[in-house]
């Protein structure tokens, strides 16, 4: 006689699919958050904004070490909102990119 399960198999496969799908978003809005961080970084790093920036962690390093948006407002400078996607996707590509290397155990810096 074959035996049967004392537990709902199919609820609790749906609970742990739901968890990591929600652990996925979690990370993937960070990643989002961090792409978006570092363009602005890079941008006020560029125009060297840290010349004048109000942040003194970010006159000390002599580059953007704080929140890139807001470091990057006092420049006065803007870029498009097609062009701030089109460099936060490539950003967030080579977040994923580097994520999935590091764990296949590839070297990313040959």
């Amino acid at each position: 006689m074959a035996k049967t399960a004392a537990w709902d198999d199919a609820f609790l496969k749906q609970c742990e699919e739901s968890d990591r799908n929600e652990a996925l978003d979690t990370l993937s809005d960070a990643d989002w958050r961090q792409a978006r961080r570092q363009l602005f970084q890079e941008l006020s790093d560029t125009f060297a904004g840290f010349v004048t920036c109000p942040s003194a962690k970010c006159r000390r390093a002599r580059r953007c070490v704080g929140d890139g948006p807001a470091c990057c407002a006092q420049l006065r400078i803007g870029i498009p909102a097609d062009v701030e996607r089109t460099l936060c996707d490539e950003i967030y590509r080579e977040l994923q990119e580097a994520r999935r290397d590091a764990e296949r155990g590839v070297d990313t810096l040959r």
